[in-house]
């Protein structure tokens, strides 16, 4: 039986055949299990989902691309290699972070074929920021994504010993890890920075007291390629860049914070202040925080992949709710999907929908809003064997209904939906 075919046939999807640049599965794709069948209300026009994958170790990452049903139709890896997904680009190219070692760090961009369109190591990034008069930085993380003029934006770790913050003295200094943005042009050479050490309290220690150790080949977790110190205080974590389209500025998710920040880059010719910060102790410029629905503990901590959708007024950020930081304190506390609408004249934020996934995902995740007004979230490491869970709501009030939900046995990064006119 056509599995693929009686799914559709049954679910009402239809399917994309695959063109030749993605007929090639290169590394083992977790098998999949539909969760929630599609209701009438899915969204059908991306019917693709694009994963970054952890795999086993001797993959050490997988892109993949599948239909609803699960079934791959292109994969990506690179033996030897730690390698993850970080966006899809409308055209059908995707954005990559590899390394094999953890002093080797590098930003690809690749085609559906597996060929290297661009890329920059953290060795030609280090030599442009000296030119610069710039920190170096110690590795490519978490984020690469594409800008509307074709620049491409990526945050990277930086290190720097103190002696007068967060427990640091002149005999006994600490070494605090920082994020930096490095924006590439079309060519992929550096054009604007933006060093957190600059803008951000140092004073402000991560409120879960989050550290990290030098990483060995065969380490994975809170371990980063630190140099300066045994080990670092991992006081930012920034782990996702958003670009909002009305004023040309980039937007932050600070997870060691529980804080989300918008800096100044005003396509390129900004000073990099911090215009506000949102999230529990805001402290430059804070956004006050409203509860309409009144609920308890109503704010995100330790967050994933916020973005913003300006194509609404008043516009929205989306995020994918962790919560270890309620986790901390009440162990019963569930991750979340959150829709926040913004007042940026007023300063203010509220709870447009706040999902309770009932179960707890310490660490990575995705948010979209998809094209029929649907919310997309995918939890890259929920409880049990089918790890990376991805549900399709219908908002609904304050919460939504689901409308579809997918799970992999694989542990998983980030999962968006996507649709062919977009190039896949």
């Amino acid at each position: 039986m056509n599995y693929t075919k009686t799914f559709a046939a049954l679910l009402g999807l239809t399917l994309i055949a695959a063109g030749p640049a993605r007929t090639q599965v290169r590394c083992p794709v977790p098998a999949a299990k539909i969760a929630f069948p599609p209701t009438k209300a899915a969204d059908f026009a991306e019917d693709l989902i694009m994963t970054s994958f952890f795999t086993t170790a001797d993959v050490r990452g997988c892109a993949a691309l599948t239909n609803l049903a699960g079934v791959p139709s292109w994969s990506y890896c690179m033996p030897g290699y730690h390698m993850f997904m970080t966006r899809a680009v409308t055209g059908g190219t995707v954005l990559l972070i590899s390394n094999s070692s953890f002093s080797d760090y590098t930003v690809s961009e690749i085609n559906l074929a597996g060929t290297t369109l661009h890329s920059i190591t953290e060795a030609a990034a280090n030599a442009q920021l000296s030119a610069l008069g710039q920190q170096s930085v110690i590795d490519f993380n978490h984020e690469a994504m594409r800008l509307p003029n074709g620049y491409t934006a990526v945050i990277a770790h930086n290190e720097a010993l103190y002696t007068n913050e967060q427990g640091g003295t002149p005999q006994n200094p600490v070494d605090i890890m920082g994020d930096e943005v490095l924006v590439l042009d079309t060519n992929w050479n550096i054009v604007w920075t933006w060093n957190a050490f600059d803008w951000l309290p140092l004073s402000r220690a991560a409120p879960l007291g989050e550290t990290c150790h030098p990483c060995a080949n065969n380490q994975t977790g809170n371990c980063c390629p630190i140099t300066l110190a045994p080990v670092a205080n991992d006081w930012l974590h920034g782990n996702s860049l958003t670009y909002d389209s009305t004023d040309g500025n980039l937007i932050m998710s600070l997870r060691s914070q529980d804080w989300i920040v918008k800096i100044n880059y005003a396509n390129g010719t900004g000073d990099g202040s911090v215009v506000w910060t949102l999230g529990a102790g805001a402290e430059i410029n804070p956004m006050a925080e409203l509860n309409p629905p009144n609920i308890p503990s109503p704010w995100f901590s330790h967050q994933h992949d916020v973005e913003v959708w300006t194509n609404y007024t008043p516009k929205l950020l989306t995020l994918f709710d962790n919560g270890n930081t309620r986790h901390a304190t009440d162990p019963g506390a569930d991750s979340r999907g959150q829709v926040l609408s913004l007042d940026e004249t007023s300063l203010t934020a509220s709870i447009k929908t706040n999902v309770d996934f009932l179960f707890y995902a310490s660490g990575y995740g995705t948010s979209q809003i998809l094209a029929n007004g649907n919310y997309w979230w995918q939890a890259g490491a929920a409880p049990g064997p089918d790890s990376n869970r991805g549900f399709e709501y219908v908002p609904s009030g304050y919460s939504g209904i689901t409308a579809y939900s997918i799970q992999f046995a694989d542990t998983a990064y980030r999962s968006f939906r996507l649709d062919a006119a977009s190039g896949f």
